[in-house]
Protein backbone atom coordinates (compact mmCIF):
# COMPACT_ATOMS: atom_id res chain seq x y z
CA UNK A 1 0.00 0.00 0.00
CA UNK A 2 1.24 3.46 -0.79
CA UNK A 3 2.78 5.14 2.21
CA UNK A 4 0.68 8.22 1.72
CA UNK A 5 -2.68 6.55 2.40
CA UNK A 6 -2.50 6.32 6.21
CA UNK A 7 -1.83 10.04 6.37
CA UNK A 8 -4.88 10.73 4.22
CA UNK A 9 -7.21 8.73 6.45
CA UNK A 10 -8.18 11.63 8.78
CA UNK A 11 -9.28 13.67 5.78
CA UNK A 12 -11.42 10.84 4.44
CA UNK A 13 -13.13 10.69 7.81
CA UNK A 14 -13.96 14.37 7.53
CA UNK A 15 -15.42 14.20 4.05
CA UNK A 16 -17.73 11.28 4.87
CA UNK A 17 -19.88 13.67 6.93
CA UNK A 18 -23.37 14.22 5.46
CA UNK A 19 -22.93 16.84 2.79
CA UNK A 20 -25.29 19.76 3.28
CA UNK A 21 -24.71 20.88 -0.30
CA UNK A 22 -27.09 18.26 -1.74
CA UNK A 23 -30.54 19.56 -1.06
CA UNK A 24 -33.47 20.02 -3.39
CA UNK A 25 -31.71 17.86 -5.95
CA UNK A 26 -30.31 19.81 -8.87
CA UNK A 27 -31.84 23.14 -7.79
CA UNK A 28 -29.71 25.95 -9.14
CA UNK A 29 -30.25 29.60 -9.87
CA UNK A 30 -30.53 28.80 -13.58
CA UNK A 31 -33.57 26.59 -13.03
CA UNK A 32 -35.42 29.42 -11.29
CA UNK A 33 -34.29 31.95 -13.90
CA UNK A 34 -35.77 29.81 -16.69
CA UNK A 35 -38.95 29.17 -14.69
CA UNK A 36 -39.65 32.83 -13.99
CA UNK A 37 -38.63 33.92 -17.49
CA UNK A 38 -41.26 31.55 -18.92
CA UNK A 39 -43.83 32.85 -16.45
CA UNK A 40 -42.86 36.50 -17.13
CA UNK A 41 -42.57 36.99 -13.35
CA UNK A 42 -39.98 39.72 -13.65
CA UNK A 43 -39.41 40.56 -9.97
CA UNK A 44 -38.64 36.94 -9.12
CA UNK A 45 -36.60 36.68 -12.30
CA UNK A 46 -34.61 39.73 -11.20
CA UNK A 47 -34.03 38.23 -7.74
CA UNK A 48 -32.67 35.00 -9.22
CA UNK A 49 -30.40 36.78 -11.67
CA UNK A 50 -29.06 38.65 -8.63
CA UNK A 51 -28.65 35.32 -6.81
CA UNK A 52 -26.69 33.91 -9.76
CA UNK A 53 -24.45 36.98 -9.71
CA UNK A 54 -23.91 36.58 -5.97
CA UNK A 55 -22.93 32.93 -6.44
CA UNK A 56 -20.32 34.02 -8.95
CA UNK A 57 -19.03 36.76 -6.65
CA UNK A 58 -18.93 34.70 -3.46
CA UNK A 59 -18.07 31.25 -4.87
CA UNK A 60 -16.58 31.32 -8.37
CA UNK A 61 -14.40 34.39 -7.89
CA UNK A 62 -12.69 33.26 -4.65
CA UNK A 63 -12.29 29.68 -5.89
CA UNK A 64 -10.63 30.94 -9.06
CA UNK A 65 -8.38 33.33 -7.13
CA UNK A 66 -7.30 30.60 -4.71
CA UNK A 67 -6.39 28.26 -7.57
CA UNK A 68 -4.67 31.00 -9.60
CA UNK A 69 -2.55 32.08 -6.63
CA UNK A 70 -1.53 28.47 -5.99
CA UNK A 71 -0.55 27.83 -9.60
CA UNK A 72 1.57 30.99 -9.66
CA UNK A 73 3.23 30.18 -6.35
CA UNK A 74 4.13 26.65 -7.44
CA UNK A 75 5.17 27.54 -10.97
CA UNK A 76 2.35 25.90 -12.94
CA UNK A 77 2.30 28.57 -15.65
CA UNK A 78 -0.17 26.93 -18.03
CA UNK A 79 -2.66 26.30 -15.25
CA UNK A 80 -2.23 29.87 -14.03
CA UNK A 81 -2.92 31.20 -17.52
CA UNK A 82 -6.03 29.05 -17.78
CA UNK A 83 -7.26 30.30 -14.40
CA UNK A 84 -6.66 33.89 -15.49
CA UNK A 85 -8.76 33.28 -18.61
CA UNK A 86 -11.50 31.73 -16.50
CA UNK A 87 -11.48 34.80 -14.23
CA UNK A 88 -12.40 36.94 -17.23
CA UNK A 89 -15.20 34.54 -18.16
CA UNK A 90 -16.56 34.67 -14.62
CA UNK A 91 -16.62 38.47 -14.75
CA UNK A 92 -18.52 38.36 -18.04
CA UNK A 93 -21.10 36.03 -16.52
CA UNK A 94 -21.38 38.27 -13.48
CA UNK A 95 -22.00 41.35 -15.65
CA UNK A 96 -24.58 39.42 -17.68
CA UNK A 97 -26.63 38.44 -14.64
CA UNK A 98 -26.43 41.94 -13.15
CA UNK A 99 -27.61 43.42 -16.47
CA UNK A 100 -30.45 40.90 -16.78
CA UNK A 101 -31.51 41.61 -13.21
CA UNK A 102 -31.68 45.33 -13.97
CA UNK A 103 -33.77 44.71 -17.10
CA UNK A 104 -36.13 42.41 -15.19
CA UNK A 105 -36.58 44.96 -12.38
CA UNK A 106 -37.57 47.56 -14.96
CA UNK A 107 -40.27 45.23 -16.29
CA UNK A 108 -41.53 44.05 -12.89
CA UNK A 109 -45.03 44.56 -11.54
CA UNK A 110 -45.14 42.10 -8.61
CA UNK A 111 -45.75 43.93 -5.27
CA UNK A 112 -42.63 43.84 -3.09
CA UNK A 113 -44.56 42.38 -0.17
CA UNK A 114 -45.05 39.19 -2.18
CA UNK A 115 -41.31 38.67 -2.57
CA UNK A 116 -40.42 37.87 1.05
CA UNK A 117 -40.89 34.13 0.52
CA UNK A 118 -38.71 34.23 -2.58
CA UNK A 119 -35.99 36.13 -0.72
CA UNK A 120 -36.05 33.48 2.01
CA UNK A 121 -35.76 30.79 -0.65
CA UNK A 122 -32.70 32.54 -2.08
CA UNK A 123 -31.12 32.89 1.37
CA UNK A 124 -31.48 29.12 1.86
CA UNK A 125 -30.15 28.53 -1.65
CA UNK A 126 -27.01 30.54 -0.86
CA UNK A 127 -26.48 28.73 2.43
CA UNK A 128 -26.65 25.42 0.55
CA UNK A 129 -24.32 26.27 -2.32
CA UNK A 130 -21.66 28.36 -0.59
CA UNK A 131 -20.08 25.41 1.28
CA UNK A 132 -20.71 22.91 -1.52
CA UNK A 133 -17.22 22.97 -3.03
CA UNK A 134 -15.09 22.85 0.14
CA UNK A 135 -17.46 20.19 1.48
CA UNK A 136 -16.82 18.06 -1.60
CA UNK A 137 -13.28 19.19 -2.30
CA UNK A 138 -11.90 15.65 -2.57
CA UNK A 139 -14.67 14.49 -4.92
CA UNK A 140 -14.93 17.21 -7.56
CA UNK A 141 -13.00 20.06 -9.10
CA UNK A 142 -9.35 20.81 -8.55
CA UNK A 143 -8.48 17.83 -6.34
CA UNK A 144 -9.24 14.97 -8.78
CA UNK A 145 -8.29 16.99 -11.89
CA UNK A 146 -5.04 18.45 -10.56
CA UNK A 147 -3.81 17.28 -7.16
CA UNK A 148 -4.64 13.58 -7.52
CA UNK A 149 -3.27 13.52 -11.06
CA UNK A 150 0.06 15.09 -10.04
CA UNK A 151 0.27 13.01 -6.87
CA UNK A 152 -0.11 9.79 -8.85
CA UNK A 153 2.57 10.94 -11.28
CA UNK A 154 4.90 11.62 -8.35
CA UNK A 155 4.16 8.21 -6.83
CA UNK A 156 4.89 6.48 -10.13
CA UNK A 157 8.31 8.14 -10.06
CA UNK A 158 8.81 7.12 -6.44
CA UNK A 159 8.86 10.76 -5.36
CA UNK A 160 6.85 10.42 -2.15
CA UNK A 161 8.12 13.73 -0.81
CA UNK A 162 6.45 15.45 -3.75
CA UNK A 163 3.33 13.33 -3.30
CA UNK A 164 3.03 14.36 0.35
CA UNK A 165 3.65 17.99 -0.55
CA UNK A 166 0.79 17.88 -3.05
CA UNK A 167 -1.56 16.37 -0.47
CA UNK A 168 -0.51 19.01 2.05
CA UNK A 169 -1.16 21.72 -0.54
CA UNK A 170 -4.56 20.21 -1.28
CA UNK A 171 -5.56 20.16 2.39
CA UNK A 172 -4.38 23.73 2.77
CA UNK A 173 -6.40 24.80 -0.27
CA UNK A 174 -9.50 23.10 1.10
CA UNK A 175 -9.03 25.05 4.35
CA UNK A 176 -8.66 28.25 2.35
CA UNK A 177 -11.88 27.54 0.46
CA UNK A 178 -13.71 27.24 3.77
CA UNK A 179 -12.12 30.51 4.89
CA UNK A 180 -12.79 32.48 1.72
CA UNK A 181 -16.28 31.19 0.88
CA UNK A 182 -18.72 30.10 3.65
CA UNK A 183 -16.81 31.70 6.55
CA UNK A 184 -16.22 34.97 4.68
CA UNK A 185 -19.94 35.07 3.80
CA UNK A 186 -20.83 34.77 7.45
CA UNK A 187 -22.06 31.18 7.63
CA UNK A 188 -21.40 29.54 10.99
CA UNK A 189 -20.02 26.12 11.82
CA UNK A 190 -17.27 25.89 9.20
CA UNK A 191 -14.34 27.11 11.26
CA UNK A 192 -13.86 23.61 12.66
CA UNK A 193 -13.52 22.18 9.14
CA UNK A 194 -11.05 24.88 8.15
CA UNK A 195 -9.01 24.21 11.27
CA UNK A 196 -9.05 20.44 10.72
CA UNK A 197 -7.68 20.76 7.19
CA UNK A 198 -5.05 23.24 8.34
CA UNK A 199 -3.90 20.75 10.99
CA UNK A 200 -3.86 17.96 8.43
CA UNK A 201 -1.74 20.04 6.06
CA UNK A 202 0.72 20.70 8.88
CA UNK A 203 0.86 16.98 9.68
CA UNK A 204 1.62 16.11 6.07
CA UNK A 205 4.39 18.67 5.95
CA UNK A 206 5.89 17.05 9.05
Amino acid sequence: MRIILPLLFPVFLLITQPCIAIREGTATADIFIKRYARAADFRKLALWHEAAAECLRHISVPMNEIAHDYYLRRGYKQSAARAKKEAGEIQEQYKYHRKQAKIAWQKSETPKRLLNTEREKIAKFMAIWLPRYPNRFYEYGIYPTFFRKHREMAEQKGDYVKALQLEADAAEMCATQYEKIPIAYGLEGYQKHRDAYQRHAALLRG
